[in-house]
């Protein structure tokens, strides 16, 4: 399990905690990093995304993103997911 930081409407540290699963059913507002890949040429690195993924299937996405995790900084979890 996933365990990610839940924030308010500020982006305020609210001192809860939640399953990844449980804080997208919730609506909760938490943080993600996403990471951009640009060329010289001022293009942008995109993938599509699987077939199988849960959410937005087959849909095109930028270079990589993910989760922050309960606990971890924005640069750590863009390191980490992207790895």
């Amino acid at each position: 399990m996933e365990y990610i930081d839940i924030f308010d409407e500020n982006n305020n540290l609210i001192g809860e905690m939640k399953e990844k699963t449980q804080a997208h059913k919730d609506g909760n507002f938490h943080r993600t990093a996403h990471i951009w890949i640009m060329n010289d040429k001022k293009e942008l690195l995109i993938q599509k995304r699987s077939a199988t993924k849960k959410s937005h299937p087959n849909c095109w996405d930028i270079s990589g993103a993910g989760h922050i995790r309960t606990g971890e900084s924005v640069t750590e979890g863009a390191i980490r997911e992207n790895y």
